[in-house]
């Protein structure tokens, strides 16, 4: 299950998720993550809880991301820099929208 959504909890990473990006990236490196969000509404559910969707879930998803695109990062270390951003110092809208 996930922790509560507080600032500075972690964010758990299951790999259902990571299968699912893993093969979205490797069909379409250009793709972006609204893109996968869109084509697996699951994720906003099963991954990320359904509170402030439009900002939580976005922040918490790029900086899930970033940190998956690196190389040999171990789903630990991924789980390990997810950490819960707020609307107030998250990402903004425009980085969601671009290629990561």
């Amino acid at each position: 299950s996930l922790y509560k959504k507080r600032p500075g909890h972690v964010c758990k990473i299951g790999p259902r998720t990571l299968s699912v990006m893993r093969r979205e990236v490797n069909n379409s490196p250009m793709i972006t993550a609204k893109q996968i969000m869109e084509r697996h509404p699951w994720l906003l559910v099963n991954v990320f809880e359904r509170t402030d969707r439009n900002t939580l879930h976005r922040d918490l998803l790029y900086q899930w991301w970033c940190a998956w695109k690196k190389p040999l990062v171990t789903r630990r270390q991924m789980t390990n820099k997810v950490k819960c951003a707020s609307g107030r110092n998250g990402w903004s809208f425009s980085k969601w929208e671009t290629v990561l």
